[in-house]
């Protein structure tokens, strides 16, 4: 899920919250409904950025490693390590 996905997502729930309050109240089956999918919407978020942040790092520490090794090479070609 994008950005702009979840942002658009989030604002359809808040009118939705918001009308639901105005008919039936606060604490009543539909509001608590609405909350609910507020929070799964969140947890979704959540779960695919740390999924991501994961797989960012991964990319950074192998480029590092692959540079080390690298620059290792060089050095070992050049002084005959």
């Amino acid at each position: 899920m994008t950005d702009q996905q979840f942002l658009k997502r989030i604002i359809a729930l808040a009118e939705k919250l918001s009308d639901v309050t105005n008919l039936h109240g606060y604490r009543s089956p539909p509001y608590c409904a609405v909350l609910d999918e507020i929070s799964q919407l969140g947890e979704s978020i959540n779960r695919s950025r740390r999924r991501h942040s994961w797989i960012v790092y991964f990319v950074i520490i192998s480029a590092i490693v692959f540079v080390l090794y690298l620059v290792y090479c060089l050095l070992a070609e050049g002084f005959g390590l």
